[in-house]
């Protein structure tokens, strides 16, 4: 018997691999992401909700995801991070730093990575690095 698979559509696949499907593919998991921090219980999101932003479109595409506080909040400091996209990448800047996001073609694996200092991650990996402490972390929301 012969395990035949077909090789990779490489050549439509590294077409794909662009600054702007990349931005594209981040917004969705972005999205998702939000929907489900504000899903959660109101004692693990201590009464905050989370708000996306879009401005722009084309080369400066932004997307600004807020934590908004509870209600009769007084001396609240808010948070956001914000992905834009550039010319040559994703920049993601929130109050714990930022980082720059870069869509790779990978020969060896055939496949389209998101890189940030090198390192391989998915899309929803990034959305993590980027919106975990937005999510979990209110030490500083005042």
């Amino acid at each position: 018997m012969n395990d035949y698979a077909p090789p990779p559509s490489w050549v439509s696949d590294r077409a794909k691999c662009t600054l702007d499907l990349a931005f594209r593919a981040l917004a969705e998991i972005i999205d998702r992401d939000v929907d489900e921090a504000n899903a959660l219980p109101n004692d693990i999101r201590d009464d905050h909700s989370f708000q996306v932003e879009r401005n722009g479109e084309g080369l400066q595409y932004r997307i600004q995801v807020r934590r908004v506080p509870p209600p009769n909040s007084y001396g609240y400091k808010t948070r956001s991070v914000i992905f834009e996209k550039s010319e040559r990448c994703i920049q993601v800047a929130g109050d714990h730093g930022g980082f720059k996001v870069l869509p790779m073609w990978n020969r060896e694996t055939a496949t389209c990575e998101l890189q940030i200092e090198g390192v391989q991650h998915r899309v929803w990996q990034v959305s993590q690095r980027a919106l975990d402490r937005l999510f979990f972390d209110f030490s500083d929301s005042t």
